[in-house]
């Protein structure tokens, strides 16, 4: 049995759409991805590592025309994605503010003294916490990112954003 398409892509596979308002031009860490896949193009993943990953999200805004794909590459594009609805639904919300705090631990070295990861993680919280002040499933997971690091002083950098991816 065929699924029915309910995205459909203006352009071909991996090929950007162009749009006038591309967001590529507006938020540089953005990598626009065209999608021509049928309905189960997934509403986020991760794709890499913990240390040099990237967040791909389902671009909501541009359903039902087009399934497009956005790539985000730092905190500061999770957070226009969630600031913009590219991102929609609560447990959608919290999960890619998860991952926008793995994205913003990215730009520490390999072994900062832990007062500076401390100091990195209650910042990249906080930027991320301002996108949607109202969403609670986007407070919950930040909650739980800074829980999980309470718990485990000795962790090196790379080692905690392992251990929070």
């Amino acid at each position: 049995m065929q699924l029915p398409e309910l995205c459909s892509s203006a352009s071909g596979p991996g090929e950007a759409s162009e749009t006038p308002d591309s967001i590529e031009s507006q938020y540089p860490g953005i990598k626009v991805i065209s999608v021509n896949t049928p309905a189960l193009t997934p509403t986020l993943r991760w794709v890499g590592t913990a240390a040099d990953g990237r967040l791909r999200l389902l671009d909501q805004t541009r359903l039902p025309v087009e399934c497009v794909e956005i790539e985000c590459a730092r905190v500061e594009d999770v957070w226009e994605a969630i600031r913009s609805l590219r991102v929609r639904g609560a447990p959608a919300i919290g999960v890619s503010a998860a991952y926008g705090v793995v994205l913003g631990l990215q730009t520490l070295g390999e072994s900062p003294e832990r007062h500076t990861l401390d100091r990195r993680l209650a910042d990249v919280r906080d930027y991320l916490g301002t996108s949607r002040p109202t969403a609670v499933n986007l407070f919950w997971a930040l909650q739980r990112m800074r829980r999980i690091a309470d718990t485990h002083h000795a962790l090196s950098a790379s080692q905690m954003r392992q251990l929070l991816l």
